[in-house]
């Protein structure tokens, strides 16, 4: 959860939600103050519907969708900074990406 409350601040951007399931809002605020944990867009799914809706059948799972709906990726378990960063690249916008060099230049 740090590492998606960093991603959250580092890339405004990118919309997260944080989605969870089959616990009380008062349980989740409890834990988020105890973790000192400042999350934007906190969802509850009571009934787990949503799991079942996108496939997810354990937690924690992550899920990245382009801004038109279309899901290009999971992760199943914790993320790290680096598999995180990873699963990022295809929302990096063309000004955020660092130029490459082709082999056969001298750039």
């Amino acid at each position: 959860m740090p590492v998606l409350e960093r991603a959250q601040h580092q890339r405004p951007d990118v919309t997260f939600l944080f989605v969870n399931q089959a616990e009380s809002m008062q349980s989740v605020a409890t834990f988020l103050a105890t973790q000192g944990l400042t999350l934007d867009n906190v969802l509850f799914d009571a009934s787990g519907r949503l799991g079942q809706a996108v496939g997810s059948m354990a937690l924690p799972t992550t899920l990245f969708y382009t801004a038109d709906g279309r899901l290009i990726n999971s992760h199943l378990g914790e993320l790290s900074q680096a598999s995180l960063a990873r699963a990022m690249e295809p929302f990096d916008t063309d000004t955020t990406r660092k130029p490459t060099c082709p082999a056969s230049s001298t750039c």
